[in-house]
């Protein structure tokens, strides 16, 4: 068997990496209440109007892309720890 020379790289070249493989994600479990499903229904439907095929998944992570940490998030936030039944409430 012959054996190959090396040949060095040319000036100026660099070393390539693989490109990282898109991840999937994770699955995550969330309780939503019926007025939470009908929120993302509705979001669906509008984004389904404009041509596109929608998951609920999408609906949610584009919701999520558009949320700033403003005091509109707080107040929801606040909303939704009011009806969360697993925390005991200061009242």
């Amino acid at each position: 068997m012959a054996r190959h020379e090396c040949k060095p790289y040319p000036e100026g070249h660099t070393m390539t990496t693989k490109k990282a493989v898109p991840t999937r994600g994770k699955p995550v479990n969330c309780w939503m209440r019926d007025e939470d499903v009908s929120l993302i229904r509705d979001l669906a439907t509008f984004i389904s109007g404009q041509g596109y095929r929608v998951s609920d998944s999408q609906v949610i992570k584009a919701a999520l892309r558009i949320a700033k940490p403003d005091s509109k998030l707080l107040k929801a936030f606040e909303e939704v720890l009011q009806m969360d039944g697993r925390f005991k409430r200061d009242e």
